[in-house]
């Protein structure tokens, strides 16, 4: 059960409703909410619209969130995403694209 203080933190908001939908049905909204942004990506680089660019990534952080606490990955996930982004930018570097200091 979700405390009262954790409630006030947006991780205890993503594990509240994931906690009262599930897995199944967060999974679902997981789904549409990559087909939305999918399309927020094509009207951005279309028309410029911005608000509803980051307006669907911010919901699909949201669900990534109580996905990843629903699947109990919540830490192994930001081990991945530390691993990836180091990885891209060792390759970034030794593509030249990023400089490192004293070159």
């Amino acid at each position: 059960m979700i405390e009262i203080m954790e409630m006030e933190t947006l991780e205890g908001k993503a594990r509240l409703i994931a906690d009262t939908y599930g897995l199944d049905k967060q999974l679902d909204i997981m789904l549409e909410e990559c087909a939305e942004l999918i399309k927020a990506i094509c009207k951005y680089k279309r028309y410029g619209d911005t608000k509803n660019l980051k307006e669907e990534m911010g919901d699909l952080r949201l669900t990534l969130m109580e996905n990843s606490y629903l699947l109990g990955a919540e830490e192994e996930i930001r081990e991945i995403i530390d691993y990836k982004a180091d990885r891209t930018i060792n390759l970034a570097k030794e593509a030249g694209v990023i400089k490192t200091e004293g070159e």
